[in-house]
């Protein structure tokens, strides 16, 4: 008799855990699952090793979480009194989300280019402002035990971060990057990390300033040619340049050999991939450290079609005249003179 009530026992012992794991699985799975993508995008926006990171590419993708955020409160403010309960926040977040779909989807005949990362910016949002708003529903956070009400606390709130973090740093950097003129980029401020764009797979390094470089400050640039066009560094500095006369840099070969680099400078009208509309420039550089200038005058005047709108500078890109060199420089101090 002691082993057949020994055999229920573990019977109903193992029925027992069955059904806990069966519950772990229902409840808290998705919910560690959606923690685990939130902490994953975090990641990815503060170290940025794939460039997901959302405050890296522009202002207009910053704005997607956010702005699909907002898209969700609103819907969410006039779903139909019908829809009660969690069947409200449902109706919202499907039609918010079918809005990012459908603006995604209508960008692929288009010039520009559908994104996965706008889809899954939009989702944070919508998730991050509907839970948000749950936290403050009697009637939801009724129906949830202690411990749900912590996850989904948790994990709103981190998802309500990640929409505007990027955003705000975006914000600040814009600021500081007026505050900062003359300068245009010093690579001293992690801030000016907006500024610049990835070549090909690599990204701008900073180092320590060398002992023998003319500029005081302790870190510059060292940059690679890229796979893309033989691209070294591509910069979106502050746009309006009519105060100013010249605009320089510094810039030193990384070994004893010179290299020849093109500088081009290009504004934010409609046509400016035409290269006929931008300036261009050939410099040779060597071991030694030097200073390079470029007058503003002779930018906007450079382009034959028409004058380069000054007060509207897009960006400074700096490659090899001839790709395939494996060059690499060491730069610093883009700087506006009067």
């Amino acid at each position: 008799m002691r082993n057949i009530d020994l055999v229920f026992a573990l019977i109903r012992t193992d029925a027992n855990l069955m059904a806990q794991i069966g519950r772990f699985r229902t409840h808290w799975l998705p919910a560690t699952g959606a923690m685990l993508f939130v902490l994953a995008v975090i990641f990815s926006h503060v170290y940025g090793p794939s460039q997901l990171s959302l405050a890296e590419t522009s202002w207009e993708n910053s704005l997607h979480a956010p702005g699909f955020a907002v898209i969700a409160s609103l819907i969410f403010a006039f779903v139909p009194k019908r829809f009660s309960g969690a069947s409200r926040y449902l109706v919202a977040g499907t039609a918010a989300m079918m809005i990012g779909v459908l603006s995604e989807a209508a960008q692929i005949p288009g010039p520009r280019d559908a994104d996965l990362m706008d889809l899954i910016a939009d989702a944070i949002g919508i998730f991050g402002a509907l839970g948000v708003l749950a936290l403050f529903d009697a009637s939801i956070c009724a129906r949830l035990a202690p411990l749900k009400r912590w996850v989904l606390s948790v994990s709103s709130l981190l998802a309500l971060f990640v929409t505007v973090s990027p955003t705000l740093w975006y914000s600040y950097a814009l600021v500081a990057q007026y505050r900062a003129l003359p300068s245009l980029h010093s690579f001293e401020h992690s801030w000016e990390r907006v500024n610049f764009t990835r070549s090909g797979r690599r990204i701008v390094e900073r180092i320590k300033t060398p002992k023998n470089w003319p500029n005081r400050g302790k870190w510059i640039a060292q940059v690679e040619e890229g796979r893309r066009r033989g691209t070294l560094l591509h910069l979106y500095p502050y746009p309006d340049w009519r105060d100013y006369t010249n605009v320089s840099f510094l810039a030193a070969s990384t070994t004893e050999a010179s290299h020849e680099v093109k500088v081009s400078i290009r504004d934010m009208l409609p046509d400016k991939r035409n290269r006929d509309n931008q300036y261009e420039l050939y410099i040779s550089v060597g071991p030694q450290p030097r200073r390079y200038y470029m007058r503003i005058n002779e930018i906007r005047d450079a382009s034959a079609n028409r004058k380069l709108d000054i007060a509207h500078i897009d960006s400074i890109i700096l490659s090899v005249s001839r790709p395939g060199s494996n060059v690499e420089l060491l730069v610093d101090d883009f700087r506006l003179e009067p």
